[in-house]
């Protein structure tokens, strides 16, 4: 049971997160824009969830004020590349 419920989430990581490469490709054809200014962008309430984390503490603004420099495109494929190796390998190891 365990081994098909890894299996699903696996599956999941592969498919589940397609968007992100969508947006992605997006943000290239958008021009070099950074992370902060394609969130303020196109998804407001996101930036906004994000601005209201950073204000947490100067520990959290650090990270998010990090995250905001990157190129929006690198944010997304990368992460995009990561949850889909985790796919992956949890569909190949619990298969």
């Amino acid at each position: 049971m365990q081994n098909r419920l890894l299996r699903n989430v696996g599956y999941f990581f592969i498919w589940g997160d397609f968007y992100l490469l969508l947006f992605g490709v997006h943000s290239l054809f958008v021009g070099a824009v950074d992370f902060g200014f394609y969130l303020q962008e196109y998804f407001q309430a996101a930036r906004a969830l994000l601005d209201w984390f950073a204000s947490w503490n100067p520990i959290t603004l650090y990270c998010v004020s990090f995250f905001y420099e990157w190129p929006a495109a690198l944010v997304f494929l990368s992460r995009f590349t990561i949850s889909t190796l985790i796919g992956l390998w949890l569909v190949k190891r619990f298969s």
